[in-house]
């Protein structure tokens, strides 16, 4: 691959992140002959500075000031598009675990349409790891997305649980059927076991 001007080489880069730019509501489809471009282009500059820098180490340079001046702009040009590739992929993972946290765990085809496979592989195991914390902690983290209105809310006891003591001292016997004004933040594990319900 013969390379170009700095600007030139740094093109398909570049253009990932207007692509972003210019979707900001959603994922576009991935980009992967821009990708594959941006990696080749990578490649062939790692490989250049490896030869340039030998060169410069060798004493058979005929100007080393200018090689190492080379090299130097061909490591910037390639850690530039180093990082857009990174920013591409990871604002694309920020804008998936966004929707993972909105619309739920099922991915709309149009969407799912869009990722690489490697997005779809990252996306399948979130879901996996998310939903095996949740079943270890014994909290579903989708609920209770909205702050509380009140620190009060109305239950009604589903089950006997007797005597339940607030933080505040105040006791009061929970039996089944019964309505109560509870702070959210002593009560959620009640609810979580089903022994209370919001009315």
């Amino acid at each position: 691959m013969a390379l170009k001007g700095a600007e030139a080489c740094t093109d398909d880069a570049r253009q990932l992140l207007i692509d972003l730019q210019r979707n900001p509501d959603f994922i576009p489809p991935y980009n992967e002959e821009r990708m594959r471009k941006c990696t080749e282009t990578i490649n062939t500059l790692f490989r250049r500075n490896a030869e340039t820098f030998q060169l410069i180490q060798s004493d058979s340079c005929p100007n080393p000031d200018e090689t190492a001046a080379i090299l130097q702009v061909q490591n910037e040009i390639l850690k530039r598009i180093k990082q857009c590739v990174l920013v591409y992929h990871r604002d694309r993972l920020q804008r998936l675990r966004k929707l993972r946290w909105t619309i739920g765990c099922i991915l709309p085809p149009e969407i799912k349409a869009n990722l690489s496979e490697a997005e779809n592989d990252w996306y399948s195991e979130y879901n996996r790891n998310l939903a095996e914390y949740q079943n270890h902690m014994g909290v579903d983290l989708m609920r209770g997305m909205e702050p509380p209105k009140s620190l009060l809310i109305q239950v009604r006891v589903l089950e006997d649980y007797g005597e339940f003591e607030t933080s505040d001292g105040k006791a009061m016997i929970l039996t089944k059927g019964s309505i109560h004004y509870l702070p959210m933040t002593e009560i959620e594990t009640l609810l979580q076991q089903k022994i209370l319900e919001e009315v």
